[in-house]
Formats: C-alpha cells, structure tokens, sequence
C-alpha cells in the first residue's frame, strides 16, 4: 500500500458524528502494519476550547499524518 503524504481533511455533519468517528478512527489505527505512518486524530468544533482548537493547527510531527474532523 502506497500512502500519499500530508495531512487528511474530513467533513462531518456534527460534534457527535465527528467524535463517533474519531473514536472509531483512533481504534483502527492500532491495527495498522508497523511500517505505516501514525495518524493522529484531530476532531475540530465550535464547542472545544481555544487551546484545543490551536492545538489542530500545530505542524505535524514526522512519520506522522494528521487527521483532521471538521464541522461543515
């Protein structure tokens, strides 16, 4: 499996749909090969803190790709 770099940006429909998926997400991400890059799991909405929103937006560490959950 060829992974494509950067980051990875979702649209969901709400805060419930975005932190059910991004628990489920977290869950799969323990079953990838360990050669795969780690995905960390970013949900972003209107009803998390300042510190929690700016924290989404800090660079993503090598060997990593941010996922990114969005409110839309």
């Amino acid at each position: 499996m060829n992974e494509g770099d950067g980051d990875i940006l979702a649209f969901l429909t709400g805060r419930e749909e975005i932190e059910d998926v991004a628990k489920v997400l977290r869950e799969k991400a323990k079953l990838l090969p360990p050669n795969a890059k780690k995905l960390i799991v970013c949900p972003l909405y209107a009803a998390q803190t300042d510190e929690q929103q700016k924290a989404v937006f800090e660079p993503t560490e090598p060997g990593c790709r941010k996922v990114l959950f969005i409110n839309h």
